[in-house]
């Protein structure tokens, strides 16, 4: 196979990376913005210490790709992941040959995110993922007391219109729920957000949303009551019509707490790449 070009493969810990000599390259669009991604197959005759730290990297899953005639202070890269690979020992040379597939990961840069029409900041944190037959996005944001508040209110109605502003400005439809949040002293949050595709929500999940629903409107339900019963003593007939507006807030305010956590960035893992 003719060398097509050279590059170097390495990891975060280190930006010198090793030789490969590219020799095969296909290029597919993006099923995020439709830009093409490179997919290589690579080879490279290494020595038994860099084999063994390049082995490290390949069981993670992701690299960082090179290219050689980059020769800033500062060297650009991309990341791929890792796909099938071979490695076997030459002895006669004290070193390992490999030959690895790699997939380009795009660089997502989102510039805000639209749920429903309403416009939110960019995220902080962002990961997007096909899975099923449909996308999957987890996102955490810095919002205002306001949006968080926009933010719950359409977490518990039904799928929104999302659009990717600086991904794709193509709109999707999808499911959202608000998964955790914390409040910040100066009237701000960070909150985490997932977005997936409606038909990707299976009956498991469906059960758990549904009670989830069921426990938030009973504890509000109660909360109305008694703060009713303490209130007036003896609960009149005609009081009936305010309680049912009292548990209407309430419930929004339950649905808030039940996903309230002290820190957001300690409390809850970040479960993307």
């Amino acid at each position: 196979m003719r060398p097509v070009r050279r590059i170097s493969v390495g990891t975060p810990g280190d930006n010198r990376g090793a030789p490969f000599d590219v020799v095969a390259v296909k290029t597919t669009p993006s099923p995020s913005s439709g830009k093409p991604l490179e997919e290589l197959v690579v080879i490279s005759l290494l020595s038994m210490h860099d084999a063994l730290l390049l082995q490290r990297a390949l069981e993670e899953g992701v690299v960082r790709v090179y290219d050689e005639h980059d020769d800033d202070q500062e060297r650009h890269y991309s990341r791929y992941h890792v796909g099938t690979y071979i490695t076997s020992e030459r002895a006669a040379h004290d070193a390992r040959a490999f030959e690895i597939e790699l997939v380009e990961i795009e660089d997502l840069r989102l510039t805000g995110l639209s749920i429903a029409g309403v416009e939110f900041p960019a995220p902080y944190r962002y990961t997007e993922e096909f899975r099923g037959v449909g996308l999957e996005i987890v996102a955490r944001i810095k919002v205002n007391v306001d949006e968080l508040d926009q933010l719950y209110e359409l977490s518990i109605t039904d799928p929104h219109e999302v659009v990717r502003h600086g991904v794709s400005e193509e709109s999707r439809l999808m499911s959202l729920l608000v998964s955790a949040w914390s409040p910040a002293p100066d009237e701000t949050a960070t909150c985490e957000v997932w977005l997936g595709d409606p038909r990707d929500v299976d009956s498991d999940w469906a059960l758990v949303a549904k009670s989830v629903g069921m426990g938030r409107d009973a504890l509000a339900g109660v909360d109305a009551l008694l703060a009713a019963l303490e209130q007036r003593g003896v609960l009149p007939a005609e009081a009936m019509d305010a309680i049912q507006e009292d548990v209407e807030r309430r419930r929004r305010d339950l649905h808030f707490h039940m996903f309230e956590v002290h820190d957001l960035e300690t409390d809850v893992q970040w479960r993307g790449r």
